[in-house]
């Protein structure tokens, strides 16, 4: 969001940017938000998080309440052991005995599904609660670049036609063609490097051995 705002002030669309100089960036986890957004942005791609998800279990989570939500969230931390470490949950016999045994009173679906269906689940609930906070963080961040772009309007620097033009969202993109051109240090870089542009479904890039080239590049 920042990144677009500041693209925003100097009179750029990231969907509209043509050429991408990707220096010395290593493409480790840190740095994959980036670049998965950028390549989203410059190919008009929508990434849809919950598209692992079955229908019926969409509609369940849509079905919860912020009470629902939170147990989710809940059951998500109760199930690192399981889920990161790969090891079986510590067993509780006595509660187990009485899980079972309240369980046909129960009416919460996530009670009678498979356990891979309560992680998915719980996976996708933290990232409703997450996608939620995030989404209010960005209207405050929003606020600040309206009240960005009424200093220029008014000193200026930007005409209301402008303004109107830099975030209509009914205005058509040019977002094809977007050329990439990365550096890389080592052949295990190279490999990385090429790995993640696959993923994402970026085909459009050239990877150079050293930054100057790259460079050179620009320069032309």
């Amino acid at each position: 969001m920042k990144l677009q705002i500041f693209c925003g002030l100097h009179g750029v669309r990231i969907e509209n940017i043509k050429k991408i100089f990707v220096l010395g960036l290593g493409f480790g986890d840190a740095d994959l938000g980036y670049i998965k957004h950028l390549i989203y942005e410059t190919q008009g791609i929508s990434e849809d998080p919950e598209s692992y998800l079955e229908q019926e279990e969409k509609a369940y989570l849509d079905s919860l309440d912020s009470d629902g939500i939170m147990h989710i969230n809940m059951q998500y931390a109760f199930s690192h052991r399981e889920r990161v470490m790969q090891k079986k949950p510590i067993s509780f016999p006595e509660h187990e005995r009485l899980d079972e045994m309240i369980k046909p009173y129960v009416e919460d679906p996530y009670q009678h599904v498979e356990r891979d269906v309560q992680l998915r689940l719980e996976a996708a609930g933290v990232r409703r609660r997450f996608r939620k906070e995030q989404e209010e963080r960005n209207q405050k961040i929003r606020r600040e670049y309206l009240r960005m772009l009424n200093k220029r309007m008014h000193l200026g620097m930007l005409t209301p036609v402008e303004a109107f033009l830099e975030h209509d969202p009914k205005i058509p993109y040019d977002n094809s063609g977007t050329e990439w051109h990365i550096s890389y240090y080592s052949e295990e870089d190279r490999k990385r490097i090429d790995a993640v542009m696959q993923s994402y479904g970026c085909e459009n890039y050239t990877l150079h051995p050293d930054i100057a080239q790259c460079i050179e590049t620009f320069k032309k």
